[in-house]
């Protein structure tokens, strides 16, 4: 069973225009009487409409939270943005992955959410992707006030539980108390007031505006000490990018070398890795395994640490305070996850 809430009459078409073969059966409530159903109906997946009112959206993830056999998906279509939350792990994707995330071969509705019995490479590598497709997301846009809901929602266990044992080290634990108590914080403010603090903020760490008031701009060519020339660095990174089959949109403007570029590459090599381990090609996932070690070795390992060291002591809000803490922490446990996986020669 789906069970649905929104005060909005079309979240459910929108829903049902996204996932059109599901044979589910959906029932459809406010929040009120919604929040009720969650605990007496015990839905094998929650959907939750982003854009409800926070305390309620607050409620219904806290009662979800309870019962951890069911999935709970927050959906937020205006920003083609969708969550997926069990009981270890939070998932930021885009809404066209809905349908894949749904939908199993059998269609059965008890294993709608795929949970499959991954290869460990596999799920390290769907670790990587997430991880560095968040901070992709963060350097490449400005944030806005949903984008700190969407972070809420996700909560400190997400980031925790990427490490081995499940412990939340003091950068993560840090970091993601920065966050939260900003955006609490920020509550009584208008959204237009927090989304320009934000922004200027984000101006100030990530492009470069003057010396006296920022650091130097998240360029690998400014920060990594080779003697490479810039253009022929470009030349080589674009080379990289199209070899590896990615590339950068057209409607994208920055630099080859922008650090949320090489996030965004080493997401793309994660997740291409990790689709490669899901349907058996071994040979082809670890080739993409041994594209992104190698690219994270020749480019974002040579500099990012050191940009994030330098743009800390810069960052005038806790959001991004708290963003470079878990910069520094994740990065670090990637490399750990990412040599643990090479070492096991792709085996199960």
């Amino acid at each position: 069973m789906i069970l649905l809430i929104s005060t909005n009459p079309l979240f459910v078409e929108v829903i049902r225009e996204a996932i059109p073969h599901v044979n589910a059966e959906y029932i459809e409530f406010d929040p009120d009487n919604g929040l009720k159903r969650i605990y007496t109906d015990r839905p094998d997946i929650l959907i939750v409409d982003a854009t409800i009112e926070q305390k309620k959206f607050e409620q219904i993830l806290s009662e979800a939270r309870r019962l951890p056999k069911i999935r709970t998906i927050v959906l937020n279509p205006q920003e083609n943005e969708v969550i997926f939350l069990d009981s270890r792990r939070a998932i930021l994707r885009k809404v066209d992955d809905l349908m894949d995330v749904l939908t199993t071969q059998e269609n059965n509705v008890g294993n709608v959410i795929v949970d499959c019995d991954y290869s460990e490479n596999a799920k390290n590598a769907k670790i990587q992707a997430c991880v560095f497709n968040f901070l992709a997301t963060i350097f490449n846009q400005r944030p806005n006030m949903d984008l700190g809901k969407s972070l809420q929602v996700i909560g400190i266990e997400a980031f925790c539980d990427s490490d081995h044992e499940g412990n939340s080290s003091e950068d993560n634990y840090q970091g993601i108390k920065l966050i939260t108590d900003y955006f609490e914080s920020a509550a009584e403010l208008t959204k237009e007031h927090v989304e320009q603090e934000l922004a200027v903020d984000w101006a100030r760490l990530f492009r470069g505006v003057s010396h006296s008031y920022g650091p130097t701009p998240p360029y690998e060519s400014l920060y990594f000490d080779g003697a490479i020339d810039q253009v022929k660095l470009f030349q080589l990174l674009a080379n990289e990018y199209a070899e590896g089959g990615a590339e950068i949109s057209a409607n994208y403007f920055d630099r080859p070398d922008y650090i949320g570029v090489e996030f965004s590459f080493m997401a793309y090599l994660a997740e291409q890795e990790m689709k490669a381990w899901e349907s058996g090609n071994h040979d082809v996932a670890l080739a993409f395994a041994e594209r992104a070690r190698s690219f994270y070795k020749r480019h974002l390992g040579l500099w990012a640490s050191k940009y994030i060291s330098v743009a800390y002591s810069y960052a005038q809000t806790g959001f991004y305070r708290g963003f470079l803490c878990l910069s520094r922490e994740l990065i670090s446990q990637i490399v750990e996850i990412e040599i643990e996986t090479y070492s096991s020669g792709g085996e199960n």
